[in-house]
This record gives C-alpha cells, structure tokens and sequence, in this order.
C-alpha cells in the first residue's frame, strides 16, 4: 500500500456544502479553514489545527504540531497571499524563524518575496491529508506542509514569488521555471534550504513508493544528499497515464492550463482516497 503520507483527500468546491470563495482574501482563508480543520457537507477536514487567525489570515499546524504556516495577504500583489512558516509563533505577527525570511509586504517581480498561492475564486480543488496541503488553480499548485523525507522536520511551503498579474499568475510549482521557489526548513544539514527548478527539474525520482504500479514515480528532489518528496504526488514514467485508477488508488491529473510560459506544461499526479 501506498503510506498514508502519501494519500490524501479531495476537496472540490462542487462538493455539496463546500464553502464558497469569492476572489478575496477573506473568501480563501474560509474554504482553507473548511478543507483543513471545520470540515462541511458531509466531507471531514483533513486534520488540521488554527493556532491564530484573523479575517484575512491565518496561522495552521499539522496534526504533528511542530511547524506554523502562515498564509497572509500578498501586500505588493493584490491577486495572491503569502506563504511563510515559523518554528513557533506567540501571534499571528510575531513568531520566531520565519522562512523565508523576507518581509510579507516585499517587491513585486522579485525572487526576494515569499511563496504566493492565489486568491480562491468560485472553482477549486484542493488536496490535503493531516500532514499537508496542495492548492490548485488553472495556473499554480501551492503546497504547505510536511515533506516525504527522512530529514526531521522537513516542513515546506512552496508556490510562486509575486509576479505579473491576475491574468498571467507566477509559473509555479510543479511546473515551474524562475518563477517558483519552495523553502524547506531543516534538510540537508541547512536550517533553510530553498529549491528553485527550471523546466521540470523537479523530475519524477528513480524510485518508487512501495506497492505502487511500475509506471508511477514520487516526485522529489535532493538537497545536499537528502532526498526529499513531495506527499501523493507522482510523476510517470511515460508522462502521461491512460486511467485514473492504478493499483487501486484514484490519481488525479494536473496540468496546467492557465498562466505565462505555455510551453511548460507538464503532467503529474496526485494520489487520493
């Protein structure tokens, strides 16, 4: 079986009683509560706790308690929101070990930033289980939350840095090139590691999870000789799959449609009970 790291549920805003976003700050952190500690419809949350929050944004824990992740509102770019964790936090604005340790409030256009993810609007899709956290739009997929890795504490956020405008968000994550950095706390014998891929460098790695098909590889990566992977997400050995279902598990496929850089359009694909 696939470790339940690696399987996550999934959250569509077509569920019935899902929370409804509506292109605001406000509107994202609702859905991102819903999905991650409230739950709705008849739909469970993934696990998650709130350790402050505010109306436009919020301070989250896994169900290990040992990280913050805090998403805020992109003060430079109106269309996104800050991604920044902390190794403890005594309000939502003070905390210690910010990573990345840029202010929220940085220049647009510039790697100096923190990750962004978008502003919900009426459609979307998340995956999440009690360790982590994917947010897809046509043109990003964000990530907060625990690595698949043997590093203690390898906690990440990761998505794009400001950029560009609502209509052409950053080039991120798992298809980026410039315009996408993921920050890892404590991999590699660094306090601090960030990743930063050209056209699908995070490639699908040389070993498989164990008891998955022969044509799905983990997506990861390696820092300073840790190797580090990305939970539920799979690349293939072919690119790209003819099913949905292999090996018993449900895979969802993500491409991205939407966003600069149409030539890097890659597929991956992510693993969902």
């Amino acid at each position: 079986m696939i470790s339940e790291l690696n399987q996550l549920n999934r959250f569509n805003s077509s569920d019935e009683g899902a929370p409804a976003a509506d292109g605001s700050h406000e509107g994202t952190i609702n859905v991102l509560r819903k999905v991650l500690i409230e739950g709705y419809g008849d739909k469970q949350p993934a696990g998650w706790s709130i350790l402050f929050q505010e109306i436009d944004s919020i301070v989250l824990q896994t169900a290990n308690a040992d990280y913050c992740y805090k998403i805020s509102p992109a003060v430079s770019y109106s269309a996104g929101m800050n991604l920044q964790g902390y190794d403890s936090m005594t309000s939502i604005n003070d905390g210690v070990g910010r990573m990345p340790d840029y202010s929220s409030a940085g220049p647009k256009y510039s790697t100096n930033t923190p990750p962004t993810t978008p502003i919900l609007g009426a459609e979307w899709v998340i995956f999440a289980n009690q360790y982590c956290c994917y947010i897809l739009t046509s043109s990003i997929c964000s990530f907060i939350g625990l690595l698949d890795s043997p590093a203690a504490n390898a906690n990440c956020v990761s998505g794009g840095f400001q950029g560009w405008n609502s209509q052409n968000y950053d080039r991120g994550f798992p298809i980026g090139d410039g315009y996408f950095s993921a920050w890892i706390r404590a991999i590699g014998g660094e306090s601090f590691a960030r990743a930063r891929p050209k056209y699908y460098q995070f490639n699908v790695s040389k070993q498989k999870p164990e008891g998955s098909s022969n044509l799905l590889f983990q997506c990861g990566f390696e820092i300073n000789g840790t190797t580090a992977y990305f939970p539920g997400m799979f690349g293939a050995m072919l690119h790209t799959l003819n099913t949905n279902i292999v090996d018993g598990h449900n895979f969802y496929k993500y491409t991205r449609t939407g966003g600069s850089d149409a030539s890097n359009r890659g597929e991956v694909y992510l693993c969902y009970l």
